[in-house]
């Protein structure tokens, strides 16, 4: 009885001229346990029982398909990106803050001294009526164009309520607005009822609110519906 010869060992990805076999046929001819030591192998591990099944070529397809797809997300993720930054988030609708009082509110009666000994009431503010607090950075975001706004109306016409300890905000705006300093729970703010910084009140003659928000444009845009 001849003995056969063991044939030689298969090297690391030789093709043995099979590649044109259909994908189902070749997974079929995978050794049972090939999926159960793919999960625990090493990647190198992986790479020879590829090569030992004479499946390279669909492990390095898999493998640059996964990193055109990982470089086409990270292309789409930068591009809405800055597609947001162009537009501020355009189409996104702004809920604006958590604020007590509405447009047809009455606000309730205070009086308090500005920082340059100025009296203020419920009764002698009329017009913007903003609130900001030290440490806030949306205030100091919002302060430029606050200020420039405010310069437009005429310092009569703008209260600035300024929460905390910030040097900084009351020099900014004491120019342009009358500016009250009090505690985060003042009697402007318990007037307001308001408890969120930055917050804008227009308020008319009858010492109501017209417009409220947490921009300016919340408030033109509600004093011109």
């Amino acid at each position: 009885m001849a003995v056969g010869r063991r044939p030689p060992a298969r090297r690391r990805g030789q093709n043995v001229g099979t590649s044109a076999a259909p994908l189902a046929a070749r997974l079929r001819q995978v050794p049972r346990g090939l999926i159960g030591a793919i999960l625990i192998a090493s990647f190198d591990d992986i790479v020879d029982l590829f090569a030992r099944n004479d499946l390279m070529p669909y492990l390095t397809a898999a493998i640059v398909l996964i990193g055109l797809l990982c470089v086409l997300n990270l292309l789409l993720t930068l591009s809405l990106i800055r597609r947001l930054r162009q537009t501020g988030g355009g189409g996104v609708q702004h809920a604006g803050p958590p604020l007590t009082l509405r447009p047809g509110s009455l606000v309730g009666e205070f009086a308090a001294v500005t920082v340059a000994g100025e009296l203020v009431s419920h009764d002698t503010v009329v017009g913007l009526v903003g609130f900001f607090s030290a440490g806030c950075e949306p205030c100091h975001k919002l302060l430029p164009r606050f200020t420039e706004h405010a310069r437009t109306l005429g310092r009569e016409n703008v209260l600035a309520v300024v929460a905390g300890d910030d040097a900084e905000a009351v020099e900014a705006l004491t120019p342009v607005a009358r500016v009250v300093v009090e505690n985060y729970d003042g009697p402007v703010a318990g007037a307001f009822q308001n408890t969120w910084t930055p917050a804008l009140y227009l308020l008319g003659s009858d010492h109501r609110v017209v417009a409220a928000g947490g921009r300016l444009e919340d408030l033109s845009a509600a004093s011109t519906a």
